[in-house]
């Protein structure tokens, strides 16, 4: 009999346990389903809107969809590279003064294994006759940051092109990160927080209307996008900050860092404007001098730099190093790395002057400008 009672007992405990793990199961199952919907639909939101984090990454999106609207063989000439490109070359200068049509496609840490696959985007829809290519040694380096990757990769169009930059470029991290959309944009997300704050506080100490601070095209420093691809800024650099809080202090360029991997993208660009037939010029864009200076082994990136130009027999224009007829003062620059649109002026138009000779010396150049009044 006890027995019996006891088998009784066990089987009812065991029947319990399952009815409540069961009901557990669901609760978890039903929770875990409300959360990925949820972090679905969070990412969902910030892959459609931007806000003003645009300002953060410096515009991809816009630059982007700018580019998309343009009409098919329309762009002359074209600048790729890092933040350096996107807020040193103005395509609304060299328009008017040349009378041509160009665009910009610098994106902010732009490598060169990127600046690859943008080129081979924009040659999709345009065929440039020039490219300028600006060169730093940052995005160089080996292990990079998958951010400026991202700023890039997501605003283009699907296509062949974007299939081969997951295939080539993404590591398993970055392959997961593209399939989560939360965490796609996580950016989006934190710029977004960090901007609703401080709309937040700056509305409370100046009793203003969030919306007036969380403009969409324009950020704290005046910085915003100008069109087709360029970043203006016309902030000026303090000039005991660029003494005392320079970035380059004691700074030396590590020639041993440089990526095999960009050196040989670098290769495949060089490639590829040759076999297209369009004429690549490497730009290194100005710093203040200070910050050249407190660069220890500088001249060593430029002989570097040179020394694949020659090899390949490319023009190799370095900003940093004394250019005939110009001269830059602390005034042209925003920071310690970057001009402001006072110093732009001043660097296109002497690029300008620069294209205009090659133009007129250069029967190729000569060739593909017979057509536009140069």
């Amino acid at each position: 009999m006890q027995v019996n009672l006891f088998i009784s007992n066990f089987k009812k405990k065991i029947a319990d346990f399952k009815k409540t793990t069961t009901i557990e199961f669901r609760h978890g199952s039903i929770f875990f389903l409300v959360l990925i919907l949820i972090l679905t639909l969070i990412g969902n939101y910030f892959e459609l809107n931007s806000i003003s984090q645009e300002s953060d990454n410096f515009y991809p999106k816009m630059r982007w969809n700018e580019f998309y609207e343009l009409e098919n063989e329309s762009v002359d000439i074209l600048f790729i590279g890092s933040s350096h490109a996107c807020q040193s070359f103005d395509p609304e200068i060299f328009d008017s003064e040349l009378g041509i049509r160009t665009f910009n496609l610098g994106s902010a840490f732009q490598s060169l294994s990127t600046s690859y696959y943008v080129l081979k985007e924009c040659m999709s829809y345009q065929n440039p006759k020039v490219i300028f290519l600006e060169v730093y040694w940052k995005v160089m380096e080996k292990d990079l940051n998958d951010k400026q990757l991202f700023y890039n990769y997501n605003y283009m169009k699907e296509s062949n092109i974007k299939k081969d930059i997951y295939n080539d470029l993404f590591d398993y991290r970055e392959k997961i990160k593209d399939g989560v959309k939360i965490l796609k944009y996580k950016d989006n997300f934190n710029a977004f927080l960090n901007n609703k704050f401080s709309a937040m506080i700056t509305g409370i100490m100046n009793n203003k209307a969030q919306s007036s601070i969380l403009a969409e095209d324009k950020n704290d420093d005046g910085e915003y996008y100008k069109g087709k691809g360029f970043i203006y800024n016309n902030k000026t650099v303090n000039s005991e900050d660029l003494v005392n809080k320079n970035e380059f202090k004691n700074y030396s360029i590590d020639l041993d860092n440089i990526s095999a991997l960009e050196l040989s993208y670098f290769d495949e660009i060089i490639f590829l404007c040759k076999e297209s037939n369009i004429d690549l010029i490497l730009v290194t864009a100005p710093m203040p001098e200070i910050s050249v200076e407190n660069i220890d082994n500088y001249d060593k990136f430029h002989d570097y730099i040179e020394f694949i130009a020659e090899s390949n027999k490319l023009e190799y224009l370095d900003y940093n190093l004394h250019m005939e007829g110009i001269e830059f003062d602390v005034s042209d620059f925003k920071d310690d790395n970057h001009l402001n649109y006072t110093g732009v002026i001043k660097f296109n138009n002497h690029l300008i002057d620069y294209l205009t000779d090659l133009i007129s010396s250069n029967r190729k150049f000569s060739l593909h400008y017979k057509n536009e009044g140069i």
